[in-house]
């Protein structure tokens, strides 16, 4: 087990160091209390880290859920405007006299010579003409007519 005097094996003299006993070290004063001080301060820190983290791995998950929620209303709201806007402007367009003539005019000829007519295709070209500029002024990208009772 040691040498005699009392080192362990591969001491040099004069280098004490301590016997091993039942295969453990037999650690001095300062070392078994440098270990309870790492232990008693990091025990806690250790629980105070994890704590900080929950709570604040939650408090951003809450600001992070509210941005989106305040872009998503931002965009639901800007859409709806535009929404409104268009509304306004075929409202508009509907109420143009240009447009109530050439829808009437259009809708007369097609009861009268059909839509395979020289008539209609006049008077298509014509009204087409009108809304092609006003296609061009608003920024629209095409025009749909809807007139009502042609199947009557």
């Amino acid at each position: 087990m040691g040498e005699p005097g009392g080192l362990a094996a591969g001491t040099a003299p004069g280098e004490r160091r301590p016997l091993p006993l039942g295969g453990a070290w037999r650690a001095t004063i300062a070392t078994r209390l440098v270990w309870w001080f790492l232990c008693i301060a990091l025990v806690p820190l250790a629980l105070v880290t994890y704590l900080l983290s929950a709570t604040s791995e939650e408090s951003l998950r809450k600001a992070v859920t509210n941005h989106v929620r305040a872009v998503a209303a931002a965009k639901a709201n800007q859409i709806e405007t535009y929404a409104r806007e268009r509304r306004r402007s075929v409202a508009a367009l509907a109420r143009l006299p240009g447009v109530v003539d050439g829808l009437e005019r259009l809708t007369t000829v097609y009861r009268t010579h059909g839509i395979a007519s020289p008539e209609f295709a006049a008077a298509d070209r014509q009204f087409r003409e009108y809304l092609t500029a006003y296609l061009r002024e608003s920024g629209y990208a095409d025009l749909f007519l809807v007139a009502d009772g042609l199947g009557e």
